[in-house]
């Protein structure tokens, strides 16, 4: 897509947005959704790389840039989820999630999460220690992973098949 429409963007005089969306899955890996995952860290990095080859390469451009990162988001994939400390991330309802991806892009936001605690509950995880963020991303955890993404792909032993042979992934 952005092969197509981005010379034409870059071209015209007027200001447009280029709006990506990654998911939460983009800033953190989750279990079960391998694919998934690898493919919203890609979203990510693709962003995260033509803002920066832009702000060299055309430094003059008028395009916005953002990213977008939901957490969970009541469409049909979610449906049955179970928030486990509800009031701290509940699920967004879609015209919710619309509004403020509308709001954040005429504020020309780079990256929004949805909700927007998650913009400081992924930021915070990352500067502590890795079973601390285990510890804690357990603790928060849906059940959207097991439930909604155990595809025939979905895990390292059927897209590494020599993983099978002689590894435990699930010891520590």
């Amino acid at each position: 897509m952005l092969r197509a429409f981005l010379p034409r963007l870059l071209a015209g005089c007027r200001p447009g947005s280029v709006v990506s969306m990654c998911g939460v899955a983009g800033y953190g890996g989750f279990p079960n959704m391998l694919p998934f995952v690898a493919s919203k860290f890609a979203v990510r990095g693709l962003m995260e790389g033509l803002y920066l080859e832009l702000r060299v390469r055309r430094p003059d451009h008028r395009l916005h840039l953002m990213t977008v990162a939901p957490f969970v988001v009541n469409t049909g994939m979610v449906q049955g989820s179970v928030i486990t400390v509800p009031g701290l991330v509940n699920i967004v309802g879609v015209e919710e999630a619309a509004a403020a991806i509308i709001d954040n892009m005429l504020r020309e936001e780079v990256v929004v999460f949805i909700p927007g605690i998650y913009y400081y509950i992924m930021n915070f995880l990352r500067i502590l220690p890795l079973k601390i963020q285990l510890l804690l991303t357990d603790f928060i955890d849906t059940g959207v992973a097991v439930r909604f993404f155990s595809l025939k792909y979905s895990s390292v032993e059927t897209l590494i098949p020599s993983l099978q042979v002689g590894y435990d992934l699930t010891d520590n």
